[in-house]
């Protein structure tokens, strides 16, 4: 396996040009994210999914379509692709620290599928999951491991088919 550090981007100023384009570098990125001074994004939206977990510092407020959404610590929301947003960072605390996952969306939508999970109303609007759903289903821990692991040697990699008739 081979690991990479996470990116961590410190008050980086997000222009609507670089939001709208495609994931560069794979189909699933992760970075931690602190602003201290940068404490607001331009309303932007991208063609991939987004899932945003407030890690530290400051809650953070979304505003989408005219609705505020306040995320606090521990919480984590899922925008998708297409939805225009923009954030208020450093609501209660003098800095924000977000891990934040963009999601190309046919990986998005492939992941969906074999879930077996019905498609619901909420599958266009923004999702808000509280702090009890995303320790329960360890998400922050999910998107280190996403973060950490670039890909597996070939020479390492078990097919799906190997992997199930050793369990």
């Amino acid at each position: 396996m081979i690991l990479q550090k996470m990116p961590h981007y410190v008050d980086s100023i997000l222009t609507q040009e670089d939001a709208s384009a495609a994931l560069q570098d794979g189909q699933v990125v992760v970075g931690l994210y602190t602003n201290r001074e940068n404490v607001q994004s331009v309303v932007h939206s991208h063609p991939y999914y987004e899932m945003i977990l407030p890690v530290a510092g400051s809650s953070v407020r979304y505003s989408v379509d005219g609705s505020v959404y306040d995320l606090h610590l521990g919480e984590l929301i899922l925008f998708p692709g297409e939805m225009y947003h923009s954030g208020k960072f450093n609501i209660t605390d003098t800095t924000s620290e977000r891990l934040v996952v963009q999601i190309a969306p046919g990986i998005w939508e492939r992941a969906w599928a074999q879930s077996g999970l019905p498609r619901h109303v909420w599958s266009g609007d923004p999702v808000i999951l509280d702090t009890d759903a995303v320790t329960q289903w360890d998400f922050r821990g999910l998107l280190e491991r996403m973060a950490q692991t670039v890909y597996l040697d070939e020479k390492y990699a078990i097919p799906c088919n190997a992997a199930r008739s050793r369990s």
